[in-house]
């Protein structure tokens, strides 16, 4: 009987993709681009051939791998973002108020 919690297309030796994905504690986009890279050619389907099937598997791997970078992307836009307008109301309440003289940037701001 096929173990359809565990099957074979995952393991390799002793070794489980799950295992890992753990070990390295990859988040759920670089999991599923492990996961779907040792996966291609090793996995038969219904209604595909091997080779169709192993191709699936390698582009869900790109399109998990895209969402990765796009999501770092996204945060580095961000994090730049809320610098420049952290550093726009600094700017602003120093011109504002000219005669409180903070200790830090931060005192500004609260």
């Amino acid at each position: 009987m096929v173990d359809k919690i565990s099957p074979g297309h995952y393991k390799s030796g002793n070794m489980e993709v799950i295992d890992i994905i753990e070990s390295y504690g990859l988040n759920f986009h670089r999991g599923n681009v492990l996961k779907y890279l040792l996966r291609a050619g090793r996995k038969a389907e219904k209604g595909y051939t091997d080779h169709h099937k192993e191709i699936e598997d390698l582009k869900k791997a790109v399109w998990y791998l895209n969402r990765e970078i796009n999501r770092l992307n996204t945060l580095d836009v961000t994090s730049d973002v809320v610098v420049k307008e952290l550093q726009a109301k600094i700017a602003s309440a120093k011109i504002a108020d000219s005669t409180v003289s903070p200790k830090n940037d931060y005192e500004v701001l609260v």
